[in-house]
């Protein structure tokens, strides 16, 4: 809710006043040029307060409400600006310390805070509203009892009131026993009644039941005659004939498959007889037996040991003076060795080769073959396997000979299409359902004819209908239930003998009783007894009221409380703002009923131990927080030089503080003779206008 318009004409200095605001306004003016006069005839037509010079006629103000125009002075307030919840928070005096200074001491500031959040007439506290509504009724608050005066009226109207019920307690019991008298006389009528009303109904309705049971029997029956047709012997014979088809079909398919098999067998015989033509064509086996055992190449090392043993004898010759021939027949030996070791060596290596060559020339047969040994085991491995695959293809053919079968899958149809004929059903699965309906019909009938035979005690149905007949009564005149018939007779023989009870206490008061108390006029005594119980009764509702209205006040107490709490604490909350302000007090905490002060050493204090401007830039802070929780949406704020016993400091803090509030929506008057906070103020965009 933000103001779009004012306009003021002819009130006290000022003559004539025209602004269309923005959000962030600054109404400069010395003084005597008519600043104060200007906010009292705001503040008057928005929160109808006193002025000096009286309420303005020439004034109108327009303010935006959810999109809305909204033109005052209007015929009709608004309930938007009520004076006690929200003047306070969006008018802020020059000094908002002295704002809740109250002449009575007893109402505390914490009650204050609330009041000014509540509507609560001319802002009585709650707890004096409490007060007042208990000595209202009579009641006292510090003993929870009733005045000494208002006790005793209620003792002696009690008192009254016990007597005269005591005195006529006995006449009420026999007035109710002969009211319980008719009301068990007209019950135990309507019992009797319903007893008959059930028998005849539990006859109409086995009547209706046999009924039933009969017509569903020859219904049943003469269904029965459409399903002679259908019959198990047949069903039986289809059954088989298709197992025959389907063993047909399924030779005829093994019989293909098993010619496959042996047509595959007899191409895998092939090739591997013509591998081992092959083989025997170009004497593998032979060669096999040729290259089977090859010696290992001889080694040079003896030769070499002879020749190194005769070149040391021929050394020692020239020392020891023996004969040379020995050495010279050691080293002939030595070179025969070697020589034939050579030869050796060399006819082995040809063999080698020969059989390397073998291998490869077999590969060209048997390409699967790896070396020498692969081909022993490759031979013998495709001779058993043409072995294997000759055992296998004469099982095959005698397999195929058992398939071959003289039935024709031709002579099959032409039996189950005799029998589609004979059942008129196309296909088994009809023949089949309509069997199993033919089956449950009969087991109904036989269920039918138990039944009927269980309640007619007769086994020739013949006879049936006529006994049947004889069991015909008229319907009940109203529905009742049978189920209840025992309960009912019960419930009848109970109210038989409390009819007889109640009958002899009846002629025992009439002829003793009576004369006891000489009575002679009943009506009086039960209407000042009726008086008596009313107004003891008023008494306890006014007390439930007053009790019940006690408890919602403590309740909207309790609220408030929260809301406030909400309010000094979190996010955009007084601790948050005052911090900004003062870069001392971290944080604002409430204790009985007040606030403290905490500064960043965890120092408390109360406010009332605060500054007077450290009190007005606490309770500036307080508006903001509750006026963003109030009004998300945005609210207007108006404030006389607010800002006026805040040190430079501080006063820049609290100008970037009001910023951030019209940054956030809100719109900001601010009224003001100072020179430097218009300036200041003006620097952080606000909109001046110099009166």
């Amino acid at each position: 809710m933000k103001i779009k318009k004012i306009k003021l004409r002819d009130y006290g200095p000022i003559k004539e006043f025209y602004l269309e605001p923005n959000n962030f306004n600054v109404i400069f003016g010395n003084n005597e040029t008519g600043k104060t006069t200007l906010v009292e005839a705001l503040t008057a037509i928005l929160f109808k307060t006193r002025t000096r010079y009286g309420r303005p006629e020439n004034i109108s103000i327009e303010l935006e409400k959810d999109k809305k125009i909204i033109s005052l002075p209007a015929s009709k307030q608004f309930n938007i600006l009520p004076r006690t919840e929200i003047a306070p928070l969006l008018y802020v005096p020059s000094s908002e310390s002295e704002l809740y200074e109250k002449s009575d001491t007893q109402i505390k500031f914490w009650d204050s805070l609330k009041l000014m959040l509540s509507q609560t007439g001319s802002q009585i506290p709650f707890a004096v509203l409490i007060k007042k509504l208990r000595e209202g009724i009579g009641y006292q608050p510090k003993q929870n009892d009733w005045k000494l005066e208002k006790k005793k009226l209620l003792e002696n109207e009690d008192n009254r009131l016990t007597q005269l019920k005591n005195y006529i307690r006995e006449i009420g019991e026999i007035e109710h026993k002969k009211k319980e008298l008719k009301r068990l006389n007209e019950n135990y009528n309507k019992l009797s009644e319903t007893l008959e009303e059930i028998e005849r109904s539990r006859k109409y309705k086995l009547y209706q039941y046999i009924k039933k049971i009969y017509n569903d029997y020859i219904d049943k029956k003469n269904s029965l005659t459409f399903y002679q047709r259908y019959s198990e012997e047949d069903l039986r014979q289809w059954q088989e004939l298709e197992i025959k088809k389907n063993n047909i079909v399924n030779q005829s398919k093994r019989k293909e498959e098993t010619e496959k098999e042996i047509q595959g067998l007899k191409e895998e015989y092939e090739q591997i007889s013509r591998k081992l033509e092959l083989i025997e064509r170009y004497n593998i086996k032979t060669g096999l037996d040729k290259y089977k055992e090859i010696e290992k190449e001889p080694n040079y090392f003896y030769p070499i040991m002879i020749f190194l043993i005769g070149f040391i004898t021929l050394i020692l010759s020239f020392r020891l003076n023996f004969s040379i021939l020995i050495p010279l027949t050691i080293f002939l030996i030595s070179i025969i060795s070697v020589t034939i070791v050579a030869i050796k060596k060399s006819q082995i290596r040809i063999k080698q080769y020969r059989k390397e060559q073998f291998v490869n020339d077999t590969k060209l047969i048997l390409p699967e073959i790896q070396n020498f040994e692969d081909i022993e085991q490759k031979i013998q491995k495709l001779e058993d396997e043409r072995i294997k695959i000759n055992a296998i293809i004469d099982t095959k053919k005698g397999l195929l000979d058992n398939l071959n079968t003289t039935i024709t899958r031709e002579g099959i149809e032409k039996e189950i299409e005799e029998l589609r004929k004979k059942t008129g059903c196309a296909e088994i699965g009809q023949l089949k359902e309509k069997i199993e309906e033919k089956n449950t019909i009969d087991k109904e009938i036989r269920g039918l004819g138990a039944e009927l035979n269980k309640y007619l005690d007769e086994k020739d149905e013949t006879k049936w209908q006529r006994l049947i007949d004889e069991k015909k009564v008229p319907p009940p005149i109203k529905e009742v239930e049978i189920d209840n018939a025992g309960e009912i007779e019960d419930e009848l023989k109970k109210t038989k003998a409390e009819i007889d009870e109640i009958q002899t206490e009846i002629k025992v008061f009439d002829e003793v009783k009576k004369k006891q108390y000489d009575i002679t006029d009943e009506k009086g005594i039960l209407q000042e007894i009726a008086e008596l119980e009313n107004r003891l009764k008023n008494y306890t509702l006014e007390l439930q009221a007053v009790k019940k209205a006690e408890e919602i006040l403590n309740q909207m107490s309790n609220e408030l409380d929260n809301f406030i709490e909400n309010i000094v604490s979190g996010e955009d909350s007084l601790s948050e703002y005052f911090y900004e302000v003062t870069r001392k007090y971290k944080k604002i905490k409430i204790e009985n009923q007040d606030f403290v002060a905490v500064d960043e050493e965890g120092n408390e204090y109360p406010i009332n131990l605060l500054s007077s401007g450290a009190r007005d830039q606490l309770l500036l802070c307080f508006r903001f927080s509750a006026l963003k929780k109030l009004f998300p949406a945005g609210i207007f704020l108006l404030l006389d030089d607010a800002f006026i016993f805040a040190d430079w400091e501080r006063r820049c803090r609290l100008a970037e503080l009001l910023k951030k509030f019209v940054d956030e929506g809100n719109q900001v008057f601010y009224f003001t003779s100072d020179e430097h906070s218009r300036d200041l103020l003006a620097r952080y965009g606000a909109s001046v206008t110099t009166l």
